[in-house]
């Protein structure tokens, strides 16, 4: 699923690149910048040199950035600014199709524009190789964190991590020494001297008494999941399956 996420990304956010790069390059090569300011001061966009000059630039440079998944973030939420504007005072009176000049294109780059704001450049993308060793720093403090606590940690591969004095407690151990434990002394005869109380070996003395454990899993956003509410960790028992 990962992988399927990142490949939507690079493919949604390469085309959506291509198809500004192509306007911004439009504007600059056959209308050129005075062309463009032209056009902007017919539609009644205020300031029209210097939107035709932004716009020009922006849609080239924005363009180019997409493709290369760097700064994105940034990126997206001005570019579906600058569609707003386009709709306004280009495409709003003209109907949905493109085919009449309607909003249907600006319409479909601020989307694309905003759900790459929101979801990011993904893997495959040069923000990714900026971005992957701050999170990976902030994971592993995290699992530190929990483990001074006490709390085991389980990863978004299924594998936990125990504290070190929580390793989990051998099940099968405890099942032999139970009915030992539990036996009743036998009962002295009349004519006997009573027997001495037995003393518990040094595994039962040692050994606390069961707690029982209370494990509620709080998802992490960085793939882990931290088991909190526990017994005290030298009674640590992992999750029965």
């Amino acid at each position: 699923m990962t992988t399927l996420k990142d490949l939507s990304l690079l493919i949604g956010r390469v085309l959506l690149g291509v198809i500004l790069f192509a306007h911004g390059w439009q504007k600059f090569n056959d209308w050129t910048i005075s062309g463009t300011t032209d056009a902007f001061r017919d539609m009644g966009v205020p300031s029209p040199e210097l939107a035709a000059t932004f716009a020009t630039y922006f849609e080239m440079i924005a363009g180019a950035l997409l493709i290369l998944g760097l700064l994105v973030r940034f990126v997206g939420p001005i570019l579906a600014i600058q569609m707003a504007g386009a709709y306004w005072y280009a495409h709003r009176d003209a109907g949905i199709f493109a085919s009449d000049g309607g909003w249907e294109v600006v319409a479909l780059i601020a989307a694309g524009g905003l759900l790459i704001a929101g979801a990011g450049a993904g893997r495959f993308s040069i923000d990714h190789l900026f971005v992957a060793p701050f999170q990976a720093r902030r994971r592993q403090k995290k699992i530190e964190e929990a483990r001074e606590k006490g709390l085991a940690v389980q990863h978004a591969d299924g594998t936990v991590s125990y504290p070190a004095d929580a390793a989990p407690v051998n099940n099968t151990q405890n099942a032999a020494a139970a009915p030992a434990a539990a036996a009743p002394a036998a009962a002295p005869a009349a004519a006997q001297q009573p027997a001495p109380a037995q003393q518990p070996s040094a595994a039962q003395t040692e050994q606390p008494a069961a707690q029982p454990l209370n494990q509620n899993k709080v998802a992490d956003n960085d793939g882990h999941t931290v088991i909190a509410d526990q017994a005290p960790t030298n009674n640590f028992k992992p999750e029965q399956r």
